[in-house]
């Protein structure tokens, strides 16, 4: 996830659940990307 100043970054095993979570308000959020090894790049703005 990408804000003005910030990128928040998770990392995940194959056994975890596909989620994460960050302390950011929303309205500072610029994007949101997530890598899929089936899927490829996904990308939300």
């Amino acid at each position: 996830m990408l804000t003005a100043d910030k990128i928040h970054r998770a990392e995940l095993n194959a056994e975890e659940a596909p989620a994460a979570e960050f302390a950011v308000n929303r309205q500072e959020v610029k994007e949101v990307r997530s890598y899929c090894n089936v899927h490829g790049l996904w990308s939300v703005k």
